[in-house]
């Protein structure tokens, strides 16, 4: 039976209640199929980076998991991954639960060597990789992945949009799910205390990393846009590197406990800080997909914009084309931010 914990974002008040969103929450529900109710799990691949969309991902996780009374046992992402460390952590029955996102492919090889490793180390026990998108630039690369994955007999794969899952579909993987992304166990996100005020308006939030298009950098230029850059503060990125290296020196040695706790509160301070950065607008304009799905979750009208990977566009296909308070594509849009 499930053990339905408060969710801490929940706000029966929520002006914005969409059917849709609640829809996508519920659709959550087909990873109990792979993770049944009551589960021990190693949640492995945590972000311990700037990245704010990344930890809303695991906050969702997190959620979604105490929601069904799914425990988490042993925890380990880039930096703390050991194999005999976790070996000594997990039993037979111990499923190995890698984090969803966007980073199942060569953009962010460290990520995609540690799943790789994680399949050859543990042959034995179910792995399970939540909603990701699939993008390979290097096509040999995607087959080699492909080649691994295949070779585990007990590997099931979440993917958050059709594009991802016609693509792991051409590799022959065949454990394979259809799932939106995590962050939608949070729905929904209360705004009211974070802004007693909305100043209302127009916000863009456009990334200018890598995966930023030349469209939406160009847009950003143009209008002064913020990006997930401005609210990580030098505090936080010292904070974080300071962890990946703690995390680093301390691999396969023992407990990790407290610098565990370190890491899930600076997580909640930067989902905390987006949350704020977005609730005094009505609008949200962005090619980053949490910056869409974060505006969602609290009721927001957005727009989302392309990004290099194509993974925004190919998630409104999937999920939210019929969404009446998200559009796809940047016609009849306005150049002015923070309006």
């Amino acid at each position: 039976m499930s053990n339905k914990s408060p969710n801490m974002f929940e706000h029966n008040g929520l002006n914005h209640t969409s059917d849709c969103m609640l829809r996508l929450k519920q659709s959550l529900e087909t990873i109990i199929s792979a993770i049944p109710i009551g589960s021990r799990v190693a949640l492995i691949d945590e972000p311990v980076h700037r990245n704010v969309g990344d930890h809303l991902i695991h906050l969702g996780i997190t959620q979604f998991f105490r929601e069904h009374d799914i425990s988490i046992t042993a925890r380990a992402h880039t930096y703390s991954y050991h194999h005999r460390w976790l070996g000594r952590r997990v039993t037979r029955d111990t499923v190995l639960v890698c984090c969803g996102g966007g980073h199942l492919g060569d953009l962010y090889p460290a990520h995609q060597t540690l799943r790789e490793q994680l399949v050859r180390d543990f042959p034995r026990n179910r792995i399970v990789v939540l909603p990701q998108s699939l993008y390979f630039e290097d096509k040999d690369r995607m087959r080699l992945a492909g080649d691994i994955f295949r070779d585990h007999p007990d590997f099931h794969l979440f993917l958050r949009d059709q594009d991802s899952r016609q693509r792991a579909e051409a590799l022959g993987l065949d454990k394979l799910y259809l799932a939106p992304d995590m962050a939608h166990a949070l729905y929904p996100i209360r705004t009211e205390s974070r802004v007693p005020e909305p100043q209302g308006g127009r916000l863009y939030l456009l990334r200018q990393d890598r995966e930023g298009a030349d469209q939406a950098k160009s847009r950003a230029t143009e209008t002064g846009a913020s990006d997930w850059s401005d609210i990580v503060r030098l505090p936080d990125t010292l904070a974080l590197a300071g962890l990946a290296a703690a995390f680093r020196a301390l691999r396969g040695v023992g407990s990790l406990k407290v610098l565990e706790t370190l890491l899930d509160r600076r997580r909640a301070v930067l989902v905390e800080r987006g949350i704020t950065l977005l609730a005094g607008y009505e609008e949200i304009v962005t090619s980053r997909l949490h910056g869409a799905l974060l505006g969602l979750l609290m009721g927001k009208q957005v727009r989302m914009l392309p990004s290099l990977t194509g993974k925004a566009e190919a998630y409104h296909a999937t999920w939210l084309k019929d969404h009446a308070g998200c559009e796809y594509g940047s016609r009849g849009l306005g150049r002015r931010a923070r309006q």
